[in-house]
């Protein structure tokens, strides 16, 4: 799911792994010619898809307003 937070846009999914959910979320960047990705995963796992998701939109929204990333 893609989303926008003050102004910064990321995206949001969750990968399946043994029958869990770990969520994971990713920065865009583009500066002149260059774009920059920048990946961040979620420490927790999740037994849901949606609740995974919603703990990598959680942890983008935290990186954000730290300015962590």
């Amino acid at each position: 799911m893609k989303k926008i937070y003050h102004g910064i846009a990321f995206e949001c999914s969750a990968l399946e792994d043994n029958g869990m959910y770990r969520g994971f979320c990713a920065f865009f960047f583009h500066n002149n010619q260059y774009s920059y990705v920048i990946k961040k995963s979620v420490s927790e796992i999740a037994e849901t898809k949606e609740e995974a998701e919603n703990q990598a939109v959680e942890l983008a929204k935290n990186y954000i307003e730290r300015g962590l990333f």
